[in-house]
């Protein structure tokens, strides 16, 4: 057995009995999981580490606060901080991964629906564009008819305004030719 002044020596080494027993200070990982901790993650206002409970991330910056630093902000500011649920069961990244899932199906919801709105706007075009279609061959004939008696019409009256230039150029020679002869 050893002296008594080696074991009192070396008793700042070894815990006693008692002191083994004691729980530690600071409760292991699951349960701090379980009860909302926030790993690797500080308050940057009030040094808290790690933050437990709700987490407040300010938008497009590398800054969070702890629910009680929050709740001391104006109503304006709150609004320029997102909460960020405490992670479950262990996971690192908690609610961000259940958040950036639901946002994902949002968005394959969201291009679904506009995919289809695309393809009824482009069917209702093409209807549109066949039933424009089907009124100008409708109306083509009636159209036809009505240039054919346009030009027809407009024929005619350069007919009789060539008639009529002619008869004046005529006249006009005529007497031209008379002068000349009279002289």
């Amino acid at each position: 057995m050893p002296s008594p002044e080696i074991s009192s020596f070396f008793s700042f080494l070894m815990p006693t009995n008692q002191e083994a027993a004691a729980p530690p200070p600071v409760p292991a990982p699951a349960i701090l999981y379980n009860q909302g901790f926030h790993p690797s993650i500080i308050c940057d206002r009030s040094g808290m580490h790690p933050i437990v409970g709700m987490r407040y991330h300010l938008r497009g910056k590398n800054y969070d606060l702890c629910q009680a630093e929050f709740d001391e902000l104006d109503a304006d500011e709150q609004e320029e901080y997102e909460a960020i649920q405490p992670p479950v069961d262990g996971d690192k990244h908690g609610a961000s991964h259940a958040q950036a899932a639901a946002t994902a199906k949002q968005a394959a919801k969201a291009d679904e629906a506009r995919a289809k709105a695309e393809a009824e706007a482009l069917k209702a075009e093409e209807r549109f564009e066949a039933q424009r279609a089907k009124e100008a061959q409708q109306q083509h004939p009636k159209s036809r008819s009505l240039d054919k008696l346009t030009q027809k019409q407009e024929a005619e009256e350069r007919q009789e305004e060539t008639q009529g230039l002619t008869e004046e150029l005529t006249k006009q020679a005529d007497s031209e030719a008379k002068k000349k002869a009279g002289k």
